[in-house]
């Protein structure tokens, strides 16, 4: 009955997102008054200035560490490997079909 129509459908996923957006007037008005901050206010800044870089770093090493040369170069190297080793598998396997399959069939006849 649930394949006509009938029973419980799924509802779809619905997600809190909110948008941020950019104030320039905001930033405007930051920039203006950076000059005139307490050493208390500078160092908040500065903690959220040192996250921000920390952050970024952990983004970028991940990024450039599967763009290398080297990662590339062992990734090529362990293709080849796997793939000898499997062409070595079956022309092992073929040849024990091929040389001993027919004894094998000859035994039953």
């Amino acid at each position: 009955m649930a394949l006509m129509g009938f029973g419980k459908r799924p509802k779809h996923r619905s997600f809190d997102y909110t948008p941020r957006y950019y104030d320039p007037d905001k930033d405007d008005l930051k920039r203006r008054m950076a000059p005139y901050l307490t050493d208390k206010e500078k160092s908040v800044q500065d903690a959220d200035a040192v996250k921000s870089r920390i952050r970024g770093s952990f983004k970028r090493s991940i990024g450039t560490k599967y763009e290398s040369d080297l990662y590339k170069q062992s990734l090529r190297r362990s293709n080849r490997i796997v793939m000898i080793v499997a062409v070595g598998l079956i022309a092992l396997t073929l040849f024990f079909l091929l040389e001993y399959l027919p004894e094998f069939l000859e035994a039953f006849d």
